[in-house]
């Protein structure tokens, strides 16, 4: 078994996946700005995981978030072996 799709609630999707392909050099996996569908990939590995940046939701994504805020505890982790320049 293996994680395929993750979502990250964000304010601006269409302005996170502009950030998560130009500075972070994630790979464009599903744009469409006008229904702020964006899906971005791994570049080394298109096949793996995938990041849905959507939307912010309902109170209960407010409150999670909130909470993981206070607690010190973050929503998702990147590892690199090296960054861009």
């Amino acid at each position: 078994m293996r994680i395929t799709l993750t979502s990250i609630p964000l304010d601006d999707p269409i302005e996170a996946h502009q950030f998560h392909t130009e500075i972070l050099r994630f790979q464009s996996g599903e744009f469409q700005p006008d229904t702020q569908l964006a899906i971005v990939l791994v570049r080394d590995d298109p096949d793996g995981p995938a990041l849905l940046l959507e939307p912010r939701g309902d109170s209960f994504e407010q409150d999670l978030r909130e909470k993981l805020c206070v607690a010190g505890l973050p929503i998702i982790v990147f590892g690199a072996k090296d960054l861009p320049s």
